[in-house]
């Protein structure tokens, strides 16, 4: 799944937008300005009866990459200043790493400032980038076109195991990581500075002198696949663009060859697409079969699926990432690098920023604003602002996308003296049924495709049935009003995970029906449904997909 051209942060999980794609590159004149945090600072605390609350002087949302990478940026600063601050991380899936999905190819550059030793350390990056291809696919063909891309010194990762093992360093630093907490609320005090967040379903209140959000939005419709030896290449890259999208769609696909005969593969389906007959699973297993990649799969065995959308609105979306009380850091601020795809070192490098940020504010009473001018003067910046006019060239079609895209590389050189806008958003891009004829997609075979509910076991999902649900109707007449005879139901085909299908009522009557219960997190619902009536809300702690290698 593609999020594009929205850049927005779900309040801790809470399906509140905090800051949207589209915002301007410096701080907004109507914006409040951070306030600063001094050493002797008292203790921001909720006080509301019944609610056990826990302080610390830095409560992290988000278990990920920039969430780990700023724990333990912070407590690296507090043992070189002889100095302790209590940094506590909440993490929504069961355990660190559940709800992480990222077919990666990582670039180390962050990791190497955050821990310069990582490779003595039994971190679990081991196969290196070996080759790097890029095919251009027809229905029956795969053209090898020039690789846009330099993947030298990189490797091939399951993101999902990088950060348990961050999780292990920052524990050893002294951070404390909560699994199975789900933040649902953001906690102010009377002055509407935030001081930390609540959980849904232990009534635990963690509260913090600064906050930051890093409940990112990183990830596609991927499989893992243990495939023959004779086919297994250790760190062979493969992109693909073309076929089985529809050239007005933007997307793309993806191989990388791990250990132990692994392969991630995955698909991008960009959300503004136009046709509501679209299903991007359907898109996914339809590309599987394509003779190239068919050829590489058969023999072999799926070992997890996942789905999760990405936000690659790019260096136009970033938003203004300072609020009163903390900031917002990694993918949840929009750091994907589209052309490269990668994210995390951009992430990782944007919590590193955050905790330097935080510490100065807490130890000598500076202003979080030091981290948006910080953010500004470093290479996440040069290297978005480089990037800046990929994604939106491609609001024109593939090959004018193409045209425009290599234009920027080979002869601009990320230094071109324009700047593209994206087009609509995501909700607003799906057109009317009756422009389009349904699509009939071919029925899995049960060895290469598969159906949903297949699928769905292999990525463990799991929610408590008698919770209450969390995904919800602003009205819930809209579906059978306007979805259904309009644009034909969308929502039975943009999910992942068909958590949405309309079945006929008492009076035969259809009636769109809601099964929480398989919700693979991804947040598509959100973002796509034409008349933004779904709202994602966070479910309880622990519950969700359940990834080990993704």
């Amino acid at each position: 799944m593609h999020r594009a051209l929205r850049a927005a942060v779900a309040a801790a999980s809470a399906g509140r937008a905090l800051s949207s794609a589209g915002a301007a590159a410096s701080r907004p004149s109507h914006y409040p300005r951070a306030p600063c945090w001094g050493a002797a600072a008292p203790w921001a605390r909720w006080l509301c009866s019944g609610r056990e609350t826990l302080s610390y002087d830095v409560v992290i949302v988000g278990a990920g990459p920039a969430g780990l990478a700023a724990a333990i940026r912070l407590k690296q600063l507090c043992r070189a200043a002889d100095t302790d601050l209590s940094v506590c991380v909440l993490e929504k899936g069961s355990e660190v790493g559940a709800h992480v999905l990222s077919g990666n190819v990582f670039e180390p550059r962050a990791l190497d400032e955050l821990i310069p030793k990582w490779r003595q350390e039994d971190a679990p990056i081991r196969v290196p980038v070996s080759s790097d291809k890029f095919w251009f696919l027809t229905k029956n063909q795969a053209w090898t076109l020039p690789s846009p891309f330099d993947n030298k010194g990189n490797y091939v990762i399951s993101l999902s195991q990088l950060v348990r093992w961050m999780a292990t360093k920052a524990e050893e630093l002294g951070v404390e990581v909560y699994p199975g907490f789900a933040a649902s609320e953001i906690l102010y005090d009377e002055n509407q500075i935030v001081t930390g967040v609540a959980t849904n379903d232990v009534g635990i209140a963690k509260d913090g002198r600064i906050t930051l959000l890093a409940e990112g939005c990183r990830g596609s419709l991927s499989e893992v696949w243990e495939i023959e030896e004779g086919k297994h290449d250790p760190g062979s890259v493969v992109h693909t663009v073309g076929w089985p999208l529809d050239s007005k769609t933007y997307g793309g696909s993806f191989l990388y060859h791990l250990d132990d005969r692994q392969l991630a593969i995955g698909l991008v389906v960009a959300l503004n697409y136009r046709n509501p007959f679209l299903s991007p699973y359907d898109e996914f297993q339809k590309f599987k079969q394509h003779p190239a990649i068919r050829k590489l799969l058969e023999g072999g065995t799926v070992i997890q699926y996942g789905a999760r959308t990405l936000n690659e609105g790019g260096f136009q979306s970033i938003p203004y990432p300072v609020f009163p009380g903390g900031a917002i850091i990694g993918c949840s601020a929009g750091f994907l690098n589209v052309p490269k795809i990668k994210g995390t070192h951009t992430a990782m490098k944007s919590g590193m920023l955050a905790a330097e940020a935080t510490f100065k504010a807490l130890v000598e009473g500076s202003s979080m604003e030091l981290y948006w001018e910080n953010l500004k003067k470093s290479w996440i910046w040069e290297e978005l602002h480089k990037a800046r006019n990929y994604r939106p060239a491609f609001e024109h079609g593939l090959i004018p996308g193409m045209a425009l895209s290599a234009l920027e590389r080979y002869i601009y050189k990320g230094k071109s003296p324009y700047t593209l806008k994206h087009g609509k958003p995501d909700h607003e891009a799906t057109d009317m049924a009756n422009l389009h004829a349904p699509i009939q997609y071919p029925k899995p075979d049960g060895q290469i495709t598969f159906d949903v509910p297949t699928s769905l076991y292999r990525s463990n999902t799991n929610h408590e049935h008698d919770q209450p649900p969390h995904l919800r109707l602003r009205d819930s007449a809209i579906p059978e009003r306007v979805n259904l005879p309009l644009y034909a139901g969308p929502e039975s085909r943009y999910c992942p995970a068909r958590v949405y299908e309309y079945v006929s009522d008492e009076n035969g009557d259809p009636k769109l029906h809601i099964n929480a219960q398989n919700c693979l997190h991804c947040k598509a619902c959100d973002i796509k449904d034409p008349k933004q009536n779904i709202e994602w809300t966070v479910p309880e702690g622990g519950g969700g997909p359940g990834y080990t290698v993704m």
